[in-house]
């Protein structure tokens, strides 16, 4: 049996291609819908799965351009698979109870003056301001401190949820219904075994703001700094994937503008590193 030891990137253009031969990747914001919204969290995709599934009419059908890679790379790269939920399952539901428990109290420093003023005023927070999805837990400790205000006690509170936040944060960047909704047809996602590079630097975007809005009508690649460029190097790289048998002669010469002549033909005559299109490449990968 083939082994899927191998992280596929797809593309539908050839210019795509060539850019991250040069580049490496970019990251871009991708829409999930996760705990009954829609977030954007800044990535790098890749599908672990054969060659033979990938296409027209086929599992997968992202493009006929690829770069493949090793997935040893990925691992050393921080990129992961995801992990697939449902609706209403045990992850979807925890996602929920995360998101509703840890965003206010994180963000509980910027309510101090609130709260300072509530507790003179004798006002309790909940029946001053309203907050959605948020726990009931979280709401009783805003009135309590609303009613007993007590500096040290919120510091210590909002770097406890911090923590909390900060260690739970990568499963909802990591995490992807495993059905949606593509081009108006429902699409198996889990079919994909998706493998990501999530940016923790960069923020993950909830539906509803000004910047979530803004992001979603930007063209891709989102980031273009070289400090968010995941980049490789030709050993790392198993497979050029192109459309048309006549694509592989400019593939090389990307190549050879990259690196030394030599060690690219002797790692394409070791079959280290094959160009081809999917049809040539089918029995090699």
């Amino acid at each position: 049996m083939k082994q899927l030891d191998y992280l596929y990137h797809f593309t539908k253009d050839f210019s795509n291609l060539k850019a991250i031969l040069h580049n490496g990747f970019k990251p871009s914001y991708a829409k999930e819908r996760l705990a009954d919204k829609d977030v954007l969290i800044p990535m790098v995709s890749f599908s672990n799965i054969l060659l033979r599934d990938t296409g027209a009419d086929e599992v997968i059908n992202y493009g006929d351009y690829a770069l493949c890679l090793n997935r040893d790379w990925g691992i050393a790269n921080d990129v992961n698979p995801v992990i697939y939920t449902y609706d209403h399952g045990l992850l979807y539901n925890a996602l929920k109870t995360f998101l509703h428990n840890t965003v206010i109290l994180t963000a509980l420093r910027s309510f101090k003056s609130h709260l300072k003023e509530f507790n003179q005023n004798k006002v309790v927070f909940s029946k001053s301001i309203k907050l959605t999805n948020t726990s009931k837990e979280v709401l009783d400790i805003l009135d309590y401190l609303s009613m007993n205000y007590n500096e040290r006690l919120i510091e210590i509170l909002a770097d406890h949820a911090n923590t909390i936040h900060d260690a739970n944060f990568p499963i909802l960047t990591l995490t992807k219904p495993y059905k949606v909704n593509k081009d108006l047809k429902e699409f198996d996602a889990y079919n994909d075994r998706e493998w990501r590079k999530v940016f923790s630097e960069l923020m993950v975007l909830f539906e509803g703001g000004e910047e979530y809005q803004f992001w979603s009508n930007l063209p891709k690649p989102h980031f273009h700094d070289k400090k968010y460029s995941l980049l490789f190097s030709l050993e790392d790289i198993k497979a050029i994937i192109v459309q048309n048998e006549d694509e592989i002669q400019y593939i090389l010469n990307e190549l050879e503008a990259l690196y030394d002549t030599a060690y690219i033909k002797n790692r394409i005559e070791n079959e280290l590193l094959v160009i081809g299109t999917k049809a040539q490449l089918l029995d090699i990968i």
